[in-house]
């Protein structure tokens, strides 16, 4: 999954006159904010178009912003292309932790659901950040799971997914370089 190429698809299907910005949302309600409705471009006929291009768009009239997510097919769609085993143990060390929690969601199978997506959304935009970042982020979401799983709720399986997909591609960047 390629967050910023994904990104400048949305970006492209945009009316060009509109000189709007399709940013990456900093909370995991939605994958992308974008200003096209401060622009006075008439847009009524766009949210119909995206969605058939795999963008869900969910207006927030009052900031006069929209919050754009893929829509339930597209996420299936790109869920399904993912590993489902659980990886091997990473060579390098500081790829175990991931690794971890990576087995926790991928050893406590959910069927895919909405109530993911928050998770969902946050692991693909923390793909996209420096490894750095995501490796920083593992103990909260390590913790949130473990909530989950503690008050017998489902927890985000396919975010399993996604975190195995990128152990395979970093930690094979790391074996390639040495």
């Amino acid at each position: 999954m390629n967050l910023k190429a994904e990104q400048r698809r949305l970006y492209a299907l945009l009316p060009s006159d509109a000189h709007c910005f399709v940013r990456v949302c900093s909370h995991d309600s939605a994958l992308w904010v974008s200003d096209l409705p401060r622009k006075g471009v008439e847009c009524t006929a766009l949210p119909a178009a995206l969605y058939r291009e795999g963008f869900e768009i969910r207006p927030d009239e009052a900031a006069r912003l929209w919050y754009v997510d893929w829509t339930m097919e597209r996420w299936q769609q790109l869920l399904k292309a993912l590993p489902t085993e659980c990886p091997s143990l990473p060579a390098g060390e500081e790829y175990h932790e991931a690794y971890v929690l990576c087995r926790l969601w991928l050893l406590h199978p959910a069927a895919f659901a909405p109530q993911q997506l928050p998770v969902l959304r946050r692991v693909v935009k923390l793909m996209a950040q420096p490894p750095a970042v995501l490796l920083r982020s593992v103990r909260a979401l390590h913790e949130e799971a473990a909530v989950q799983l503690r008050q017998g709720r489902p927890v985000a399986h396919c975010a399993g997914a996604l975190l195995a997909a990128w152990l395979a591609e970093h930690d094979g960047e790391k074996e390639g370089k040495t």
